[in-house]
């Protein structure tokens, strides 16, 4: 953990370079990414469609030839939809659980879960826009709303308001977040 923001339920993770594709050791190793750094976005208040993102949710865990559940390898799902950058969540009427300082809805418009429990693995997925800037992640999922309803904390309040972010970010990318 290189950077953690309990208010916006954000954690940054660093890769130890060092795990996976050891000899015995069946992790593959970590892929590089295609670009040199994310590009971040502040949305305005307009729905923002087209917007993307690509998560491992636990109704996508892979099965061997016998039917057993392959724990470690799960496929990626990837869910297109509409940004609601104007909506803001509820706080909730149970005390005990926090809300981040700040989401939005994303609704998916494509082929979904049958329960919000099926939606579980994307939390952290990136949300980018149509242009590929990067506007958020994903911290939740809606028990309604057809099970179309994620949940995402928008990057670009997180990186204004919390310096532990923003600073963390700006190492691991060696300057400043644009």
């Amino acid at each position: 953990v290189l950077a953690e923001g309990r208010e916006w339920d954000v954690v940054l993770l660093g890769v130890d370079r060092g795990s996976g594709g050891g000899e015995g050791d069946s992790r593959p190793e970590w892929l590089e990414p295609l670009s040199s750094s994310p590009v971040f976005v502040r949305t305005g208040t307009s729905a923002e469609q087209g917007c993307e993102t690509v998560g491992f949710p636990q109704f996508e865990v892979q099965h061997t030839p016998d039917g057993d559940l392959v724990a470690t390898v799960r496929q990626s799902e990837h869910a297109v939809g509409t940004l609601l950058a104007a909506g803001q969540a509820k706080k909730p009427v149970t005390a005990q659980r926090r809300l981040p300082k700040r989401w939005m809805p994303f609704d998916v418009g494509e082929s979904t879960p049958g329960t919000q429990a099926g939606w579980g693995g994307m939390s952290g997925a990136g949300v980018v826009l149509g242009d590929g800037r990067l506007a958020g992640l994903v911290v939740d999922a809606e028990s309604g709303h057809q099970q179309r309803r994620l949940y995402m904390v928008p990057l670009h309040d997180v990186l204004a308001q919390s310096v532990r972010i923003a600073e963390a970010l700006a190492a691991v990318l060696g300057g400043p977040v644009v």
